[in-house]
């Protein structure tokens, strides 16, 4: 049985003042300073330096870095063509793809979200073997049951305005099968919103072959995350992250300089506050590439899972627009995550088991047994996710100021409840499942 109480709600005796939107705008402000923070560029480098000194500064103990050893992106050129598509549009590579120029019939599937949506797509469409898929979502979720299947390559419609052409990266997450240590098979490319429409016009009015061009390098990169802990009263931990890297455009406001300077709210806020359990804040690495920083940690750390009571990740917390207030929770986490929001009047809109879509770094803690979850202000989606417009001025830093102050009001509970009683999560790969689709 979930405990849905016993903790001092954040701001109360026992928990530092809350954060506010003069100290979230400062620190925001000075990660994106920094310019883009993408794996192996300056900036990201700049970006590592920069926690390990916050949580210096703020107190932490046996703050660290820990080596973290990838495959970063190197991107030559890139490029979609199609009889009646122009040739000159806005392209770029979808990361952890092939270097290869492929052609195939081209086939638009829509939007799935997984697996069983692309098969229910293509039950009424032509077999997908030896085509070039066409999508308006991440093919990540489902990349290797469309390997499988025998699709060509696939094909990514940006959905950024203005013409803007979106970064995205095709690894899949869980890693397995013979995928795991590099590119995978097929090539793939993004293309910008309108020639995305265009293509899906043409595609539909008759047969149409497709042409992908994807060329780039994969080179072995040692990053690291970064890591400090505040000592509590008894063995048990609860675990805090949030990724400093970016993609490859843009310096990164929404994702992920404010989860960044969430974490080091928390961080400095709790200096002089001894909490029940230990609390380990984690900056991850290599988070756009495939979640390389937070699977590294739980490898790392695989002994010490079990004494994790608990991981709240910090991702994107709000933009502008004031989207859908959405917890992101494995089911063992979810009610008491709720209950928590209920004490900042803070009303659930919308709930998404985060173990049926691992894209966040949370992920990896769930599949080591840790229950975990996410707050963030969506749907909808930032319209210039993953695109050089990520920039501070779509920021709303009260609402971005507001969920942060949920979110340590969480960790807080977390790490005070003395009748913490979450069990254990329920592991992503029971939700990919382990039957591979036959070539159709």
């Amino acid at each position: 049985m979930t405990s849905t109480g016993g903790a001092q709600p954040c701001g109360g005796d026992g928990c530092a003042a809350p954060l506010t939107v003069a100290g979230m705008t400062h620190d925001i402000e000075a990660i994106c300073a920094l310019g883009n923070r993408f794996v192996s560029t300056p900036g990201e480098a700049a970006a590592r330096e920069l926690m390990l000194a916050e949580f210096a500064a703020a107190g932490l103990q046996e703050v660290r870095t820990e080596d973290v050893d990838l495959l970063a992106y190197v991107p030559k050129s890139a490029r979609c063509e199609a009889e009646g598509l122009d040739e000159d549009i806005a392209v770029s590579g979808l990361q952890m793809t092939a270097s290869a120029t492929v052609e195939g019939e081209g086939l638009y599937l829509g939007a799935p979200r997984s697996w069983a949506e692309v098969e229910q797509a293509a039950a009424h469409l032509p077999p997908l073997r030896e085509r070039v898929v066409v999508l308006d979502s991440s093919p990540s979720p489902f990349i290797i049951e469309l390997i499988a299947a025998g699709v060509r390559a696939v094909v990514q419609i940006c959905q950024a305005p203005d013409g803007i052409v979106q970064h995205f990266c095709a690894g899949p997450y869980p890693y397995e099968g013979p995928h795991c240590s590099g590119p995978l098979p097929i090539p793939g490319v993004a293309v910008e919103a309108a020639a995305g429409r265009r293509l899906v016009s043409l595609l539909s009015g008759g047969p149409r072959s497709v042409r992908v061009t994807h060329q780039a390098s994969y080179v072995p990169w040692q990053s690291a995350n970064v890591v400090g802990t505040k000592p509590g009263n008894e063995e048990e931990e609860i675990l805090v992250g949030a990724h400093y890297d970016t993609q490859m455009a843009g310096p990164g406001a929404n994702d992920n300089a404010t989860g960044l300077a969430a974490l080091l709210g928390m961080a400095r806020s709790w200096s002089s506050v001894r909490h029940h359990r230990r609390i380990t804040f984690v900056s991850f690495c290599g988070h756009e590439l495939g979640l390389w920083g937070s699977s590294a940690y739980c490898r790392r750390h695989q002994a010490a899972m079990a004494g994790v009571r608990g991981m709240v990740n910090i991702d994107a917390l709000a933009w502008l627009y004031p989207g859908r207030r959405t917890l992101l929770a494995d089911p063992s986490a979810t009610e008491y995550a709720i209950a928590r929001a209920a004490e900042r009047d803070w009303v659930v809109d919308n709930v998404i088991d985060v173990s049926a879509h691992p894209e966040g770094d949370v992920n990896p803690f769930i599949d080591a047994g840790v229950p975990g979850c996410w707050f963030w202000r969506m749907p909808p989606q930032h319209p210039y996710y993953h695109s050089s417009r990520d920039e501070i001025e779509l920021l709303d830093m009260a609402l971005v100021t507001d969920t942060a102050n949920l979110t340590a009001h969480l960790v807080h509970a977390l790490a005070e409840d003395r009748e913490l009683a979450l069990g254990r999560s329920r592991p992503t790969v029971s939700w990919r499942g382990s039957q591979s689709p036959s070539p159709a």
